[in-house]
């Protein structure tokens, strides 16, 4: 969670993101990369890499693994 963000700020920003993003975020949490993930959704590395970005925003996360966490 984002310094100075409330629970109910976080909740909100994660109930925003699409499911794809919230499963994708699941991966990388798991040790999944753009490329491995995917696949799973019939999509490119490129927009699963853009999904990730996006819910990395929206998050105000460092990086795709803080916001995985």
């Amino acid at each position: 969670m984002a310094p100075g963000w409330t629970p109910e700020r976080f909740a909100t920003a994660l109930a925003a993101l699409s499911d794809r993003q919230r499963q994708a975020l699941r991966l990388v949490a798991r040790g999944h990369d753009s490329k491995t993930i995917a696949p799973r959704f019939g999509k490119s590395h490129h927009t699963i890499h853009k999904d990730l970005e996006h819910a990395k925003t929206a998050l105000a996360a460092r990086d795709r693994f803080e916001a995985a966490r």
